[in-house]
């Protein structure tokens, strides 16, 4: 094998590549990336098992071949390298890459462990459920709007994933731990018309997340297969394997009906978190006390104790009911008017929402006394 190649080029791929590197010790070829020149290109794949990133750069090709490197080490020596070109090639089991002023010997490991990389031109027709075309920026909004609210623990796969559905209006991100719910919705044009649903790991959709934040693809090709996702960008191809389940029939649990309504600035909220964060006890654990006229927070625990009044449109019912306060803090991201609205039922969870926007609903169990 023997390129040469623009380094700004490479090093933008390997930064998307880097997020899908495994770390499976027993499979030490997973930490690896794999490159294979052909036909003018230089393919560079890498993979966790579960999930994979696959791209394309032209090169000028001396000799074709393929290697598998490090890919931790060959990444920081290609962002290393301050020249603007760059060349490798294969000696004696070790990957030299040479620029004017550097030369960099990296060990190689065997190609032929490395496993193999699944193919968007190679699935079944007959298998693909639906392929959507939506802008980067509504894919990534959605998954950064939702993807805290799922389980950090795979006991539950389902739990632990991102329920993407849609109709042919909207396209729907939800993400739930059992205890607390978000939902972001866009408005879609599904040509199809077709409904369509998948459960999508969020260990993936944070590392598409990354991929998609660095990336400059403008559009997306979204194709959800029976058992798979692929997600098509300008220099890129990733995918992972769905989950296999059900998703909780989460509409069911967002309140329609209202006793009391709480209107506040988000700004205000976000001040007196500071104090609440100071005061607040193992189980981040706040007391929300809402009267006819005051809205109060109040936390304690061994250092001390809070009390806040935060200035508030109150309709309704009294309420006082105990949350966690870091649940009500992580919707913020998805938060994006500068009016909030805190929805109470006492028989159902509490709903946050923004003023004058109904493409995002959140909802929070209360905590036990």
């Amino acid at each position: 094998m023997n390129f040469k190649c623009v380094k700004n080029n490479l090093e933008n791929i390997l930064k998307e590549a880097e997020n899908f590197i495994g770390k499976d010790l027993d499979l030490p070829v997973l930490a690896g990336i794999l490159l294979e020149v052909d036909n003018g290109f230089l393919t560079i794949s890498s993979t966790n098992i579960d999930s994979t990133f696959n791209s394309e750069i032209p090169v000028v090709m001396e000799e074709k071949g393929k290697v598998v490197v490090l890919g931790d080490i060959f990444c920081k020596t290609i962002s290393g390298i301050k020249d603007d070109e760059i060349e490798i090639n294969i000696k004696d089991n070790l990957l030299i890459v040479k620029s004017k002023n550097n030369e960099v010997e990296i060990n190689i490991l065997d190609y032929n462990d490395f496993p193999t990389i699944l193919k968007l031109e190679d699935q079944e027709e007959k298998d693909l459920n639906i392929k959507i075309n939506i802008s980067k920026n509504d894919f990534l909004n959605g998954m950064n709007s939702v993807v805290y609210s799922a389980s950090k623990s795979n006991i539950k796969p389902e739990l632990s994933s991102v329920f993407i559905n849609g109709n042919a209006d909207d396209i729907i991100f939800v993400a739930t731990d059992g205890f607390r719910l978000a939902e972001k919705r866009f408005k879609y044009q599904n040509d199809s018309n077709d409904e369509f649903s998948a459960l999508v790991p969020s260990g993936f959709i944070l590392q598409v997340i990354k991929v998609l934040t660095i990336s400059q693809t403008d559009i997306l090709d979204v194709y959800f297969y029976q058992n798979q996702i692929f997600i098509k960008g300008k220099e890129f191809i990733i995918s992972s394997r769905l989950v296999n389940g059900d998703y909780v029939d989460y509409k069911k649990l967002i309140p329609e009906d209202t006793n009391t309504s709480v209107i506040l600035l988000k700004q205000d909220f976000i001040d007196a978190s500071k104090l609440i964060n100071i005061f607040s006890d193992d189980f981040n654990q706040i007391n929300l006390n809402i009267t006819k006229k005051s809205f109060e927070i109040e936390t304690k625990n061994k250092m001390g104790k809070n009390n806040v009044k935060i200035p508030a449109v109150i309709m309704g019912d009294e309420v006082k009911q105990d949350f966690n306060h870091k649940f009500i803090q992580d919707a913020f991201v998805s938060l994006n008017t500068d009016s909030i609205e805190f929805i109470f039922n006492p028989t159902k969870p509490l709903l946050i929402k923004p003023v004058g926007d109904k493409s995002f609903r959140y909802i929070i169990m209360p905590l036990s006394r």
